[in-house]
């Protein structure tokens, strides 16, 4: 058994083994003795007398990765025509609003949508690029920022949808740091699809057209957030 706990005082080291263990550096019921290290601000108490430095460092990092927010949506790919009828009327306003993207200079159209909690409002949003670049706002972003203007910060489900030959187009890292921003400690399924140009705009996606299914923990594994 391993118990670790930050701290800069070492001096703490015999009251962190009492509170655990029931008593000094000697547990009686069990008599055995604890081998103890002080690793950097972390304090390991460990009742193998001899762990290895791998040992050591393999319990540290598992210690530190459990802030980390966890995927809870299996990623997969699935047929437009078994979605629920939320993810399609998400697709279906990310094509709508991609269609006014400002591209003159990619000519790469990107439309997204998010769906605020509790009210299941949709927010929308299409790319807006600049001479400069820079200042170039992507379609996530925009439709986030909508949302958040008109005052909702909490999001149930979003949609992403852009075309490029064979492959889906997924948020850019910008974004997904954007996104995990309101996402909290929740995570949010975001569904992705490919705008054929041939298709009628009443019917963009096919019932067979695949549909990243992800989410913004999967896009952003390990992600930044202050808790």
């Amino acid at each position: 058994m391993y118990v670790f706990e930050p701290t800069t005082d070492r001096q703490q080291i015999p009251s962190i083994c009492r509170r655990t263990f029931g008593g000094g550096t000697r547990n009686r019921s069990h008599n055995f003795r604890f081998f103890v290290v002080v690793f950097g601000t972390y304090i390991i108490i460990n009742n193998n007398p001899s762990p290895s430095t791998e040992q050591l460092i393999n319990i540290i990092m598992t210690h530190l990765l459990i802030g980390f927010s966890q995927p809870e949506i299996k990623e997969t790919v699935a047929n437009f025509g078994t979605l629920d009828a939320t993810a399609k009327e998400l697709l279906l306003s990310a094509h709508a609003v991609r269609q006014r993207a400002y591209a003159p200079y990619s000519n790469f159209k990107v439309g997204a949508a998010f769906r605020a909690t509790p009210s299941n409002i949709i927010f929308t949003g299409c790319n807006v690029e600049n001479a400069a670049f820079t200042p170039t706002a992507c379609a996530e972003r925009t439709a986030l920022t909508k949302a958040i203007s008109e005052g909702y910060q909490k999001f149930s489900t979003g949609a992403v949808v852009a075309y490029a030959p064979d492959v889906f187009t997924s948020p850019c890292g910008v974004c997904r740091q954007f996104i995990r921003e309101f996402a909290g400690s929740t995570d949010i399924p975001i569904y992705i699809a490919r705008a054929i140009a041939d298709r009628s705009p009443d019917q963009p996606f096919l019932d067979d057209d695949p549909v990243l299914c992800t989410s913004i923990f999967n896009l952003l594994p390990n992600s930044f957030h202050t808790y």
